[in-house]
């Protein structure tokens, strides 16, 4: 007993003279308890703040993949395919035209073409657009210099492509989707195709395909406005 209280006796003796009152002992020991409690809060948020940001970042994206919706739908018309996709480019067009079915498309289609001028070149680009019921025979990735599936908001669509030197001096860029049965395509046949059209500067880009053909007006079904705005173009 009395070792234990001359150890006792010599650690108090030892230890660093503090000559502050109990009661700024305790303020200091509530204040730095205080500060501990504000880390740890901080640290909680922050982590909260991050698993909320990945949740939302997913939610997003995941909303991002939904496909737009076209309110009180019309039938199409193939002046209404040339109007949308006018919304998409800046072309100079010297001609319009289109029509309903013909020897390319199955029964039920729509398509519509014009004749782009493409700058410094004598002959014009052609921009072709389509949208069928069905399944469309389209030449396959074989016939092709290149092919990729490409991922959009409206899920995936086909990019296919023949370079220039096939056709002499200008080449064909295509984007094909499905909606449902239907099947929509856009193409562009103009000079610049010498690669990945991706990384080409045409005068109607891939992006431009692809914007056309994920465009809910786009199709056997479109908007009042489109198809008014179409008549324009290629009236029936």
């Amino acid at each position: 007993m009395t070792e234990l209280k001359d150890i006792m006796q010599r650690a108090v003796a030892d230890a660093p003279y503090d000559d502050r009152r109990p009661a700024d002992v305790l303020g200091a020991a509530e204040r730095d308890l205080r500060r501990r409690r504000a880390w740890g809060t901080a640290v909680v948020a922050a982590a909260l703040a991050l698993t909320l940001g990945v949740v939302w970042s997913a939610v997003a994206l995941w909303h991002d993949r939904e496909a737009p919706v076209l309110d009180n739908p019309v039938d199409g018309t193939p002046g209404a395919l040339a109007a949308v996709a006018l919304d998409h480019v800046e072309i100079q067009a010297t001609s319009v035209f289109g029509g309903r079915d013909s020897e390319f498309y199955p029964a039920g289609s729509i398509w519509a073409g014009m004749y782009v001028k493409e700058p410094g070149r004598h002959k014009d680009g052609i921009f072709t657009l389509a949208a069928s019921p069905t399944e469309n025979e389209l030449p396959s990735c074989d016939d092709a210099d290149g092919c990729a599936v490409l991922e959009t908001r409206s899920g995936t669509v086909d990019l296919w492509w023949v370079e220039d030197m096939d056709l002499g001096d200008q080449g064909i860029v295509r984007v094909t989707a499905r909606r449902g049965d239907e099947m929509l395509m856009a193409s562009w046949t103009g000079h610049g195709v010498t690669g990945d059209p991706r990384e080409a500067d045409l005068v109607v880009s891939v992006d431009d395909l692809v914007a056309i053909v994920t465009d809910p007006r786009f199709g056997l079904k479109t908007s009042a406005d489109a198809v008014e705005r179409g008549q324009r173009l290629i009236p029936e």
